[in-house]
């Protein structure tokens, strides 16, 4: 089992650049990173940038666990009869992410989860075809690079056990190179359990993702999340929360699983070292790391 570090790796990378961030990242011990490029960022130009990264990150001793990237395959409005958008862009960022030498690009489908937001969007059923279809585009690519497309509990479409379930079936059944990214927290956003998810899907995991939540009281002051069934929810330090990671852990290890453990969380920088000693410190307890 291996290390990884994910959220906060790009955040530094872009506040003091690729050698900072590098060391950082070794000397809290992980042994990889888990690149990142939303919707607006250009932290990663192009190839040759991601040459560049790449060097820096072999020097320093550390691999590319994974790339991932925001997608929405699906948009409000869009016309179905033709390609999304989202295809080219994914493709490109899949050239970017074979550079690194990253096994996996992990995209989200239709990102956002806020349920106002989704007022005028159609069933899952209505897009289901249109995903799979256009994400298959983006895995066709992928494979001719080498590379293992994972998907993840995510927004309110591809995600709970039902709609990722079906969405996951149908691109098994046109491709062999996807598999799922063992996200331990996101099911919650659609008011379902880690654990069921951890039970349904394990053996699909080809890369973790960990991190924790709490679900603050009324009153609490700071930035959560709503669940369409109320829940609130923000980030916590690993096992300080509502998830029940010691019986996820147990789950992923009776199903064989022996990739990268990826830290999620994302924390500011004045608290970021005694976060990451007490996230490392736990996880720790539950794996040995190579």
């Amino acid at each position: 089992m291996k290390l990884s570090m994910y959220s906060n790796f790009m955040r530094i990378m872009k506040q003091h650049g690729i050698e900072y961030a590098a060391s950082y990242a070794k000397n809290q011990g992980f042994s990889g990173v888990e690149l990142i490029l939303g919707f607006e960022s250009d932290a990663i130009r192009d190839t040759d940038h991601a040459k560049e990264i790449k060097q820096v990150l072999d020097r320093h001793g550390l691999e590319v666990s994974c790339f991932s990237a925001a997608g929405d395959v699906y948009t409000k409005g869009a016309d179905m009869t033709k390609e999304s958008p989202a295809v080219s862009r994914l493709c490109r960022i899949a050239d970017i992410a074979s550079v690194l030498e990253s096994p996996f690009l992990h995209h989200t489908v239709v990102l956002n989860w806020i349920p106002k937001k989704h007022i005028g969007m159609p069933p899952f059923e209505e897009i289901l075809d249109y995903l799979v279809e256009n994400c298959t585009k983006v895995a066709k690519h992928c494979k001719a690079l080498g590379i293992t497309v994972l998907y993840e509990p995510q927004g309110l479409y591809v995600n709970g056990l039902k709609q990722l379930g079906r969405f996951y079936g149908e691109m098994k059944k046109r491709n062999d190179n996807v598999g799922l990214c063992g996200d331990i927290g996101n099911i919650l956003f659609v008011d379902e359990s880690p654990v069921d998810f951890y039970n349904q899907f394990s053996k699909e995991f080809r890369h973790v993702h960990l991190k924790d939540y709490r679900s603050p009281a009324d009153g609490e002051s700071g930035e959560y999340n709503v669940t369409p069934g109320g829940m609130r929810l923000q980030e916590t330090l690993l096992g300080t929360g509502i998830i029940d990671i010691d019986t996820c852990v147990d789950i992923l290890k009776k199903s064989g699983y022996d990739g990268y453990i990826s830290l999620e969380n994302t924390y500011s920088d004045e608290k970021l070292d005694a976060c990451y000693a007490q996230d490392i410190s736990t996880v720790r307890q539950y794996f040995d790391f190579q």
